[in-house]
């Protein structure tokens, strides 16, 4: 697997830096925001773009981290101190994106 060119990391940069990110308050046993494709339509490439980097240079690790006990394995993908994850199996499923601090 070869590592993103400079010009994706920074469409993938732009995106994260310009999309609502809100608190998944439902969760406060693995504290983490979230972004879905429908609040941003307008931004959908740079979202795909993201989604596509984790599922396709990502690394893949238990979740949620501990102390809770992990329940599944997902991939994560690091940008500039936050790691990112998708639950769903298919890029194509996609339409939330997680975040948290690594």
């Amino acid at each position: 697997m070869s590592p993103l060119d400079d010009a994706t990391m920074d469409e993938i940069r732009v995106f994260i830096d310009s999309v609502e990110w809100r608190y998944a308050k439902t969760m406060p046993w693995c504290p983490h925001y979230y972004t879905m494709v429908q609040w941003n339509p307008d931004k959908k490439k740079g979202f795909f773009k993201l989604v596509s980097a984790i599922f396709n240079h990502g690394y893949k690790e238990a979740w949620p981290k501990p102390p809770k006990k992990p329940t599944r394995v997902v991939t994560y993908f690091n940008v500039d101190g936050y790691r990112y994850w998708v639950m769903d199996p298919t890029i194509e499923d996609t339409d939330l994106i997680n975040r948290a601090k690594n």
